[in-house]
């Protein structure tokens, strides 16, 4: 679940000296100044989630927090991101910490010149997201090949689903498959499109896989 974004203005003149303390856990965030926090359990593997959810881990990685909220991109928050991910320096990073034995903290965080002091300022952003996993999940996702070709669109559990029935067992299979047409209910319910992602892709025995993890809105 997403928490709260923190974004540090690349001014320095309005930073104060931080003062580390014997329980904190520090983060080096690097050149960044974006920080994205979510609740996780204990227990939580990224690596783990990455390799059993891997059209999720793509979205929740690189699609900018402000999604979760309502479903709806912004080219002010999503160009530092899009950015971070093309730039070649590994300007994206994500960090899992166990705060307790029920509780961890994962991040991750990219820099953002628009945070300068002057077109904005530092912040801290708390959101309510409880509907992150239906916008998530119900995001309409297309492929495309550079030859201009183009897959059908569908939502983003779907595809993920396709993937996964090599991987899980009937029941398990079943359980999820009835748990994503229940959120995608809900969505058309609510009367809410999501805006969504295309995504370029290579084909291997007729199936379409992630090349690159971000494309364009759309």
């Amino acid at each position: 679940m997403r928490f709260f974004e923190i974004g540090v203005s690349k001014d320095s003149s309005q930073l104060r000296r931080f003062k580390e303390k014997k329980d904190h856990i520090v983060i080096d965030i690097r050149s960044a100044n974006v920080v994205e926090l979510f609740i996780v359990g204990a227990s939580f593997d990224p690596e783990k989630f990455m390799r059993k959810w891997e059209m999720f881990d793509l979205l929740y990685t690189v699609v900018p927090i402000e999604y979760f909220v309502n479903g709806k991109l912004s080219g002010w928050f999503l160009g530092p991101k899009y950015r971070a991910i093309y730039s070649g320096k590994e300007s994206l990073f994500r960090f899992k910490t166990r705060m307790n034995d029920q509780v961890g903290i994962m991040a991750a965080w990219y820099p953002d010149d628009n945070i300068n002091g002057t077109k904005l300022g530092s912040f801290i952003s708390f959101h309510a997201n409880q509907d992150y996993m239906r916008f998530m999940a119900c995001a309409p996702v297309e492929y495309y090949r550079r030859n201009g070709a183009k897959s059908e669109r569908k939502p983003a559990y779907k595809w993920q689903l396709e993937r996964s029935r090599q991987r899980m067992d009937p029941p398990e299979y079943d359980h999820w498959k009835c748990y994503f047409e229940s959120l995608e209910s809900e969505n058309k319910n609510s009367g809410i499109l999501p805006d969504g992602f295309s995504l370029e892709a290579v084909t291997h025995r007729n199936t379409y896989w992630d090349k690159v993890w971000f494309g364009s809105s759309y």
